[in-house]
């Protein structure tokens, strides 16, 4: 195990003391990822009111009546071949069983849901605002409990380790202190604490809630076409490769800016320190270069560190907008050209509708912003 994961064993063991809060907080983030992704779904239900002139009770009623019609006609088709071809007689088997799966769902829709939706288009939308506009609501709720209790988490783990990183150094003896340093304590206790503050809250919020975001919006996407969301998936690991290209340049060069303050507390303490023999003896140039050579190296590895978050961020974007093209393009052309297959490859159980193929890019471009948080990270 190298230093870097024994460190973050190291402060995850401090976390664990709070294992109830970490659990409140993962269940407030799931919250919101769920409140996400079903935002991001009303698409669909906008796109059949505004664009395609049907309510949802017209809707409802004719993918009911289609999809008997096409049980009626693959029991027909059942009826016709022998019972000598059994692959046949199972792939059309499937084909019922599934659009049975689908009336049984709509229907269940339209016994229990639809009572409560308006007959009017302009009610259903004004309807599907107002629930949009509850959701956010909660969600942004749901937020504010997750971040409060990330900073409680952060702020009692911190003063944890700052109270055994000071009980620690008092059970030193003298000569440990003295080639440690006095600086040297003071940078670790402060700067690099400091850092590992804002480490633990990025983790506790960013690198826990955008990740969920995106499963869900991911998750209800397959929902709508797992073919089309697999599609999309696969462009997946190349995001991983960029992630980890940078993640480990990133904590080499956050590892020599803290070494850098280290050096800067070094500087100020021995010059300020011992200044009566600075003033004798006008050491005050060599001071001064010294001084100068710390924060030129604390400047070069900043902007390194700025330098590979600046350029994280665009690449990263565009890993994503290809995912979110890599099922746009194939489901525009089977929503335009009315098919379920491209070059002989199967890739929706039947034609796309345009409200299908806009739900399922609002949720794959819903995955855009959890990306663009997380490389920024």
């Amino acid at each position: 195990m190298d230093g870097s994961m024994q460190n973050y064993v190291r402060i995850s063991l401090y976390v664990f003391r709070y294992r109830k809060l970490v659990t409140l907080s993962v269940v407030c983030a799931l919250v919101v990822s769920a409140f996400w992704a079903m935002n991001l779904s009303l698409a669909f239900p906008v796109v059949k009111v505004l664009f395609e002139n049907d309510s949802l009770h017209e809707f409802v009623d004719k993918e009911i009546a289609a999809r008997q019609a096409t049980i009626a006609e693959h029991s027909a088709t059942l009826q016709k071949l022998p019972e000598s071809d059994v692959k046949r007689r199972a792939r059309v088997q499937y084909l019922m069983g599934e659009q049975s799966g689908y009336v049984l769902m709509l229907t269940r829709i339209r016994n229990s849901v639809l009572p409560w939706v308006p007959q009017d288009r302009f009610d259903t939308m004004a309807a599907i605002l107002a629930i949009l506009l509850l959701a956010t609501v909660v969600k942004g709720m749901f937020i504010y409990f997750q971040e409060l209790l990330v900073g409680s988490i952060v702020q009692l783990t911190v003063n944890a380790i700052r109270q055994d990183c000071f009980r620690a150094a008092l059970r030193l003896d003298i000569q440990s202190l003295g080639n440690i340093g006095t600086p040297s304590l003071m940078s670790r206790m402060t700067n690099d604490i400091e850092q590992m503050t804002q480490a633990i809250r990025v983790f506790g919020v960013t690198l826990v809630r955008e990740p969920l975001k995106a499963g869900a919006c991911t998750i209800w996407a397959f929902f709508v076409n797992w073919r089309l969301a697999l599609l999309s998936v696969t462009m997946v690991p190349l995001l991983g490769l960029v992630f980890n290209f940078f993640g480990k340049r990133l904590r080499r060069a956050s590892h020599r800016t803290m070494e850098s303050m280290a050096r800067i507390y070094e500087c100020i303490a021995e010059t300020f320190g011992a200044a009566r023999i600075v003033i004798a003896f006008s050491g005050f140039r060599k001071h001064r270069r010294q001084f100068l050579k710390a924060n030129r190296d604390y400047y070069t590895g900043s902007m390194k560190i700025v330098m590979l978050g600046a350029l994280s961020r665009p690449i990263s974007e565009t890993m994503g907008v290809l995912c979110v093209f890599a099922a746009l393009a194939p489901g525009a052309y089977l929503v335009l050209r009315q098919t379920d297959t491209i070059l002989g490859i199967q890739l929706a159980a039947e034609p796309m509708s345009i409200a299908e193929l806009a739900t399922l890019y609002a949720l794959l471009a819903g995955t855009l912003d959890p990306v663009r948080k997380l490389s920024s990270v």
